[in-house]
This record gives C-alpha cells, sequence and structure tokens, in this order.
C-alpha cells in the first residue's frame, strides 16, 4: 500500500508539473537567441544553418506525429525569419545564405502546426520575473504582440498562457545595461503616446530581447548597446531642428522647423525654455504635423536684453511627458536705440556727402592745373 502511494505520489510531480499539457502531449518549443539588429541587419548568419532539415530548428518539424502536440513559439524568432524570406544583410557586409532555408522553413512549419495546439510565448521570450519586476505593462505588451505575430505567420488563432510557466530560464542583466533597458523603454513608451505608427510598438516589443535567458553577457552587451543606437534613430524621427538666429528687433517670430518621419500624422506641443532671462517666448500646443513631412512654425519672441542666449525646444505630449531629445535655438541679438540708429544713418550719409564733394572737388582741381 505504501508503495503504491509512493507511486502515486511520483506520477503526480512528474506529469502534473507540466504546464497546461497532458503527459501524452509532445511539447515542441521553437525559441532561438535573437540574431537581427534594431536596424533590420542580421549579426551572422548562424539562423540559416538551424533552419535546415537537419539544424536545431529544422528538426522539430520533420518528426513524425504521435498523438497531440504542443508548440510553443516565440514570435521573435518568426519575424527573424519572415525578414530572411525576403531577403536580408548582413553586419559584415558579407553575402546572406538562408534566403530559400528560411522560405522553406516558413512552409514546412505551416505544415507541421496544422491541427496542432499552438501557444505564443512573450514576445523575445524574455525572463518573465525579470519583466515583472522591471515594467510590468511592458511584459502585457510582450505577451499580446507574441500573440498577434504568431497568429499573423501562422494565419491562425494562438493561445496565450501567460501563468502556465511556459517561459523559462534567468537573465543575467547587469544592473548598468538594466538602466539602458528600462531608458529606452521609456523613451519609447512615451513616443508611442504621440506616435501610432507599427514600427514603434514593434521596437517595444523588441526590447524584451535585452531580457532574454538566451544571451550570455557579450550578447547581452551587444544587443543593449544596439538597442540604444535603434531607439536614438526611431527618436530623431520626429524632431525640432536645432539652428543659429541673428535677432535685431525688440520682438518677432523665429522661423523653426518640426520633423516628422513617420507613416502617421502627429499632434505634439513644444515647451520652448529660454536659459538666461534676455528673451521670452512662449509654448506652442495642439501641433499637427502630416505624415511623412515637416512643418515649419513661427516662434514669437519678446527681446529683454541684448546678448547671447539659448532656447531648448523639447517636444511633450499631452501629460507634459518629454519626447524625444530637445533641439537648441541660439540667440545672438542685438538692439540698436532709435535715435542711435538715426544717428548713425545720418552720420554715414554726410560722410558719403563729404567723400563725394571731395572727389569732385580733387577732379575740377586737377582739370585747372591741365590748362
Amino acid at each position: 500500500m505504501k508503495k503504491a502511494f509512493l507511486t502515486l505520489i511520483a506520477t503526480f510531480f512528474l506529469f502534473g508539473s507540466l504546464p497546461a499539457a497532458s503527459a501524452d502531449t509532445t511539447v515542441i518549443y521553437l525559441k532561438s537567441k535573437p540574431h537581427q539588429l534594431f536596424d533590420g541587419t542580421f549579426r551572422n548568419d548562424e539562423l540559416a544553418a538551424d533552419l535546415l532539415s537537419m539544424g536545431r530548428l529544422g528538426t522539430p518539424l520533420e518528426q513524425k506525429r504521435k498523438g497531440s502536440r504542443t508548440w510553443i513559439i516565440d514570435a521573435q524568432l518568426l519575424d527573424e525569419v519572415a525578414d530572411m524570406a525576403d531577403g536580408y544583410k548582413l553586419v559584415n557586409k558579407e553575402s546572406a545564405a538562408g534566403e530559400l532555408a528560411a522560405k522553406e522553413w516558413l512552409t514546412r512549419l505551416l505544415l507541421a502546426t496544422s491541427g496542432d495546439r499552438v501557444i505564443a510565448l512573450p514576445y523575445g521570450n524574455p525572463d518573465i520575473d525579470l519583466a515583472k519586476r522591471s515594467a510590468p505593462s511592458e511584459l502585457r505588451l510582450y505577451y499580446a504582440y507574441g500573440a498577434e505575430r504568431v497568429s499573423f505567420h501562422l494565419n491562425r488563432s494562438v493561445a496565450v498562457e501567460s501563468d502556465s510557466g511556459w517561459s523559462t530560464g534567468k537573465s543575467r542583466l547587469s544592473p548598468v545595461l538594466r538602466k539602458k533597458y528600462k531608458q529606452n523603454r521609456q523613451a519609447l513608451t512615451a513616443l508611442s503616446t504621440i506616435v501610432s505608427a507599427d514600427e514603434v510598438r514593434a521596437q517595444r516589443a523588441k526590447l524584451a530581447i535585452l531580457l532574454s535567458p538566451s544571451l550570455n553577457k557579450k550578447d547581452r552587451e551587444f544587443f543593449s548597446y544596439d538597442a540604444t543606437d535603434g531607439v536614438e534613430n526611431t527618436l530623431s524621427k520626429l524632431r525640432v531642428t536645432s539652428g543659429k538666429y541673428q535677432i535685431t528687433s525688440q520682438s518677432g517670430k523665429v522661423p523653426v522647423t518640426v520633423i516628422n518621419g513617420f507613416s502617421v500624422p502627429v499632434k505634439i506641443n513644444i515647451q520652448v525654455t529660454p536659459l538666461n532671462s534676455r528673451v521670452q517666448v512662449s509654448d506652442i500646443s495642439a501641433l499637427t504635423i502630416p505624415a511623412n513631412a515637416r512643418t515649419q512654425l513661427a516662434l514669437p519672441f519678446t527681446v529683454i536684453a541684448p546678448g547671447a542666449t539659448t532656447i531648448l525646444a523639447q517636444i511633450t505630449n499631452t501629460d507634459g511627458e518629454f519626447v524625444g531629445a530637445s533641439a537648441r535655438l541660439t540667440l545672438n541679438i542685438t538692439i540698436f536705440d532709435s535715435r542711435v540708429t538715426w544717428f548713425t544713418v545720418g552720420a554715414a550719409i554726410l560722410l558719403f556727402v563729404a567723400a563725394i564733394t571731395q572727389t569732385i572737388r580733387r577732379i575740377r582741381k586737377g582739370r585747372h592745373e591741365n590748362k
């Protein structure tokens, strides 16, 4: 009796601990460490070999069907393979060799998963505990976006089981790199409040790879710094251009250019802050910029005192959050009293008349001497 009881307990822990899958269900994972940079190029061509029939990611698709199967898939992998299938470039400029392998792998994936249960991992397969501590709202995005992308590639609905323990592993992201992740995440989150472009949401989701347990120390550093470059490039698509201006009047307007490089129109506010009290300016509210366009606006100013000053122009959302980097508008203010101006102009005219008179006298004198 005791032996039978122990056998029952062992059976429970062996099969009962499988997340949302019965003991006779084959669970197949399709996930990989990232290979694609934030600019779309690929770090290397390792993924091409993995996709072959005998490769790490190709072998599961060749298995014969035995009983029920559950596929656990990271959409970030599918996005990378789809980009390879469309043609891709390597960072080292060498010839990419995986385009055909990627196309064939995607075709085999559709056939292999047909009729089976598919569960989407959170996009990028991040360390769940670290993501919960760092940004719970972003983790919800990773789950939602992961399901959307898997569903898109397989052309079918898929399941999301956020509490079933399908995601495993721990990331060793250092405190320094965690800070960079936080800064990049916050920058893209703020941008997404005024830019509804798909590329912004996709980049927010891609930041999840920085939390992936599959990355070693070198990989974590590489992708963390690459993410910073990618986020800066994205933020620069919406910006106020810096410039230098010569101001000679007591009041007026400075022409300022705002650029929107996204495929959707945006509505922004611009907070302008002088770094000293030589000039007064006003913020700009509810400025709409069409998609892929630049708009020139007139920034009113009032001079308090002559001299040099700098104005910071910062794009903000409706909640006053900063979006992107600020622009520097450098003003060199030179104001003359109107009486001084008239005196200077009058003196210049008198000098000009005197010079002409002197020249005429010299000409007449020369003619007189020649007679």
